[in-house]
């Protein structure tokens, strides 16, 4: 339960300050609003490029950890 926490009060907080910037600059929030309705192919290229760059890091890192592992297990057997 708690490893799902952190990430959630990541969110919460990284949203807070987008809808705090969002009332402090209304008229940047509705271009940027205005933006991503008019040009939503370049959005939806945009979200997948993240993902896809998030994945190999993150797999990046699995692979590195359970390599290391494997190699520490060897020498301590």
């Amino acid at each position: 339960m708690t490893d799902a926490l952190w990430p959630a009060v990541i969110v919460l907080v990284l949203a807070g300050i987008v809808a705090g910037l969002a009332l402090a600059k209304p008229m940047l929030a509705r271009m940027a609003t205005r933006n991503l309705l008019r040009r939503k192919g370049r959005v939806a290229i945009a979200v997948l490029g993240l993902l896809v760059g998030t994945a190999i890091i993150s797999s990046s890192l699995v692979v590195g950890d359970t390599l290391n592992h494997i190699f520490v297990q060897n020498v301590y057997d």
